[in-house]
């Protein structure tokens, strides 16, 4: 029999688990950001939603539109109905990512059907009509002023705080957008309608631009089809030179309508259903699980191979002061948890634009660029930023490449593209530190991303945020150097570097310091001074006194008093989660995450401080594979691993399969009864590897039989030489993929955010 398990959010929408696979479901309309169904091909996107005078409308969204240097908006698709809407229902498919839906109204009906095509420049929205209703479609436009003018403009004339303008389709921002635009005089754009396909081009500056093209198209008796694309040039053209540009895409979505919308979902499904494929998670809390499992989602509709990074909103435009991408903590984030779900090729397109684009990280550097890299706290993935302060940010991004490069390693491109960068990140850093009198390498004078006490950012030598992040580095760079015998003449400087180097700044009561003089007195939402811990894993926490190092600065961090809104946010609350899964303390891990759900939970995940921030939910799919299991490898040889440890006392039932590992192994496991019940695990290279258990067992070895676990300080410990193809395996192997039974828990979402 079935199980199906709801999980029930507020103003009626609702996550449906059938099979083991979520839908959304909404029986009233969507109002806002946090609230629409999301679409989403890797590159173009929509949001349904409306505005309450509207009875449905299609939000544009394209992630490589810029102007110089920040995402553009474009505007939307509003449909209009012979009849007053009465009722409301959408569902959005999971695996097929398909929303579908109904509106009532007091004419009749209209049913649609949409899809941002995967592997198409296409978004399609099928329309069939009942009773006496008929339909147009109007495209409300935006500007190409970039969304900080735009804000100001409607804050200059409105005198609304910038943080609450969060849609410019409000009529009522409609003359103060106008003002924007007499004030900064955008070329003009050219439009025109050619045998039923509207086109509108938008030149920027230097003779970049952008262009819709779309259509509503009659398609069957009542049934109708609106089809648009977006695209986008950063040649240097001319006016008629960007018409023909136009026109030529034109002929594009002309061609994409020679299949049916039918057709188009059926390429388009099976994308997503291989997809999910690649890996599987099943836990007893089914609203987290939904929530893990619409994290794969989002990421899947925000990029693909071959296209851009993902930004703080994907491809999906809302007002905002961050209209790039972030990279303080936000990007890192991001990509965190997707090389652990197999899906290399997604995970990759942060690390393929340092590969292919190393200039915008080696101008980023200045004056030192002709040995160094970096970046700025936020990217443009065409145009390389000036660098100001948070020397440890490109550092972080590269401890991302490198976890990848872990996860599912490559030999060549760690040594031919990352030591290189790496190199260069390195040395930005040593360039702006100090020798002291008696030989100590102090990292500059900085800031702590986000640490301030009464709005004012502490200054200093040693952050701990700095230090942690080029003791990485160094450690990597000699590591690499030494494994793959590159006769570096260079590596004698990293080594001196490394020996040099200031400890970190330890208190008795808060454990790690922020930095020099500077103790964590107040509530910081940014675990800049936990890096150590989480994500790098320096810490040893085999040696009882790290241990206790890491528990007192974790515990003291995550559990002092809230002064505001702003003393803790999502981001927070799973960052916490990840390091106490990783000190084997789930329960603690497990409520950091309740926590989250319950104060940061949206109907549709979406997540807003004072704009979007798409890393939040995502990271809590990090958090999730933390709790899963644990590898490290302090030594860059040995990696050490345990299932489950990180998972909280009452989840007696989890399963996992196919999730990808440090060290580059296949990993699946399944807990019954609250026991490990079963493992598979593939290695792909050779490794040196150790596994913790519980208890006593017996392994198989495809290359070496049946292998005992032996006993090492209290625990049951297998330990071995594992070869390239390898498979060890442990009871049954067909549960993988069985989901196991849960309930909803006591979460509930809310709307409540800023």
């Amino acid at each position: 029999m079935k199980k199906t398990f709801c999980v029930l959010l507020l103003l009626s929408i609702n996550y449906v688990l059938a099979d083991s696979n979520f839908d959304m479901k909404w029986t009233t309309m969507p109002s806002s950001y946090v609230e629409g169904a999301i679409l989403g091909n890797g590159e173009q996107g929509t949001m349904i939603w409306a505005r309450p005078e509207e009875s449905l409308h299609f939000d544009i969204g394209d992630t490589r539109i810029y102007d110089e240097t920040n995402r553009l908006p474009i505007g939307k698709f509003i449909l209009k109905t012979a009849g007053k809407r009465q009722d409301f229902s959408m569902k959005l498919s999971m695996e097929e990512a398909e929303a579908s839906g109904v509106i009532v109204t007091n004419k009749g009906k209209i049913h649609f059907r949409a899809l941002s095509v995967s592997g198409e420049n296409l978004n399609l929205v099928k329309f069939k009509l009942e009773g006496a209703e008929a339909i147009a479609i109007e495209h409300f436009s935006l500007p190409g002023i970039h969304t900080g003018k735009l804000r100001n403009g409607i804050k200059d004339v409105t005198g609304k705080a910038t943080h609450t303008i969060i849609d410019y389709s409000n009529l009522l921002y409609a003359e103060a957008i106008a003002k924007t635009v007499e004030k900064y005089k955008p070329a003009a754009e050219f439009r025109i309608e050619s045998e039923g396909i509207h086109s509108r081009l938008v030149p920027l500056k230097q003779g970049k631009a952008y262009g819709l093209n779309w259509t509503l198209k009659k398609t069957g008796e009542r049934e109708y089809l609106l089809a648009w694309r977006t695209d986008y040039t950063r040649e240097n053209l001319n006016t008629q030179q960007q018409k023909e540009w136009l026109a030529s895409k034109r002929v594009k979505l002309r061609e994409s309508l020679l299949e049916t919308y039918e057709q188009h979902f059926a390429k388009h499904a099976k994308w997503w259903k291989g997809y999910f494929e690649k890996s599987f998670v099943s836990i007893p809390d089914k609203k987290l699980e939904a929530y893990y499992k619409w994290q794969l989602y989002k990421v899947a509709s925000a990029t693909r191979k071959g296209k851009l990074p993902i930004d703080l909103m994907g491809p999906w435009f809302r007002a905002t002061n961050w209209p790039k991408i972030w990279a303080n903590l936000n990007v890192q984030l991001t990509y965190l948890p997707m090389a652990v779900a197999n899906q290399p090729e997604i995970a990759d397109t942060l690390f393929a634009l340092i590969d292919n684009k190393p200039e915008l990280f080696i101008e980023a550097a200045n004056k030192y660029k002709s040995d160094s890299a970096t970046h700025a706290r936020a990217i443009s993935p065409y145009t390389p930023g000036g660098f100001s302060w948070e020397y440890g940010n490109f550092l972080w991004t590269l401890h991302n490449y490198w976890h990848y490069l872990k996860v599912h390693p490559d030999a060549e491109r760690t040594k031919t593209k990352f030591y290189p960068m790496l190199k260069r990140g390195a040395n930005f850093v040593l360039h702006n530190c100090r020798e002291d009198e008696n030989g100590v390498l102090h990292t500059p004078k900085d800031i702590s991303p986000e640490y301030s006490i009464n709005k004012i950012f502490p200054k200093v030598e040693d952050t701990t945020y700095n230090l942690q992040f080029l003791r990485w580095a160094l450690s990597t760079i000699i590591h690499i150097e030494s494994q793959y015998d590159l006769q570096d003449p260079q590596i004698v400087k990293y080594k001196s570097a490394l020996a040099k180097l200031a400890p970190v700044l330890l208190e008795d009561e808060s454990g790690i310091m922020i930095g020099k003089e500077v103790k964590l007195e107040v509530a910081h939402r940014h675990y800049s001074h936990l890096v150590g811990l989480y994500p790098t894993k320096q810490m040893d926490l085999n040696d009882p006194d790290q241990f206790k190092l890491a528990q007192t600065a974790v515990d003291y961090w995550i559990n002092l008093p809230i002064l505001n809104s702003w003393s803790y946010k999502g981001y927070s609350r799973t960052g916490a989660a990840s390091m106490y899964a990783m000190l084997g303390q789930g329960d603690k891990a497990y409520e950091q995450l309740k926590i989250f759900l319950k104060t940061y939970g949206t109907a549709n995940t979406m997540y807003i401080e004072s704009g979007p921030v798409i890393e939040t939910p995502i990271s809590a799919a990090a958090s999730v594979h933390e709790m899963l299991f644990q590898c490290s490898s302090l030594d860059f040889i040995t990696d050490n691993f345990q299932f489950f440890s990180g998972v909280p006392s009452t989840w007696s039932d989890v399963s996992f399969d196919k999730l990808r590992a440090e060290g580059g192994y296949s990993l699946s496991a399944r807990r019954e009864q609250g026991e490990l019940s079963a493992f598979k695990l593939i290695a792909s290279q050779d490794r040196e590897l150790k596994i913790f258990f519980q208890k006593a067992i017996l392994v198989k070895s495809s290359k070496h039989g049946k292998l005992k676990t032996e006993s090492e300080a209290g625990k049951h410990v297998l330990e071995l030489n594992i070869k390239k193809g390898e498979v060890l395996t442990f009871g049954d192997q067909d549960k993988f993929t069985q989901p196991v039974s849960g309930s909803n828990g006591e979460m509930n979402y809310h709307f409540g955010l800023n």
